[in-house]
C-alpha cells in the first residue's frame, strides 16, 4: 500500500469504492428496515384504533341496554309504590311522588353512563408513546 511514505492511489481508490459500496449498501438495509417499521407502527395504530372503537362501542351499547333494563324494572317498582301510596295520599299525588323519584334515578343512572363512556377514549395512546419514546430516545 504505501510505498516510501506516499500511499498508492489504486489502493486508495479501492479502499474508498468498497466503503462507498458498505455505506450504500447499510443505507439500502436501513431503508428497508425504516419501511418495514413504519408499516409496523400503522399495524399497531390501526389495532390499537380498533381495540379502542370496540371498547368504546361495547360500553355505549351496554349502557343502553342497562339504562332501559334498569328503567322498566324501576317503572315497576314505582307502579306498586303509586299503588301503596294511594293508601295515604290521593292518586295524583301519589303519581307525581314517585314520578319525581324515577327521574332522579333516571337521571344518575345516565350520569354515571356518561362517565363510563367517558373513560374510554379512541386515541391510540400506547403506539403514540411508543413512538413518541422512540423519537426521543433515538
Amino acid at each position: 500500500m504505501m510505498r516510501g511514505g506516499v500511499m498508492n492511489n489504486k489502493t486508495m481508490i479501492r479502499d474508498y469504492n468498497l466503503q462507498d459500496e458498505s455505506l450504500a449498501e447499510l443505507l439500502k438495509q436501513l431503508g428497508g428496515h425504516s419501511a418495514i417499521l413504519v408499516r409496523e407502527e400503522i399495524k399497531l395504530l390501526k389495532q390499537e384504533f380498533v381495540e379502542k372503537t370496540q371498547a368504546l362501542r361495547n360500553g355505549a351499547i351496554m349502557v343502553i341496554i342497562g339504562f332501559a333494563l334498569v328503567m322498566v324494572a324501576f317503572a315497576t317498582l314505582w307502579a306498586a309504590l303509586i299503588i301503596r301510596l294511594t293508601a295515604y295520599w290521593a292518586p295524583d299525588l301519589a303519581a307525581a311522588v314517585t314520578g319525581g323519584g324515577l327521574a332522579l334515578v333516571g337521571l344518575i343512572i345516565t350520569l354515571i353512563g356518561v362517565k363510563l363512556v367517558q373513560k374510554t377514549t379512541a386515541a391510540p395512546i400506547r403506539t403514540v408513546e411508543a413512538l413518541e419514546g422512540r423519537t426521543e430516545n433515538g
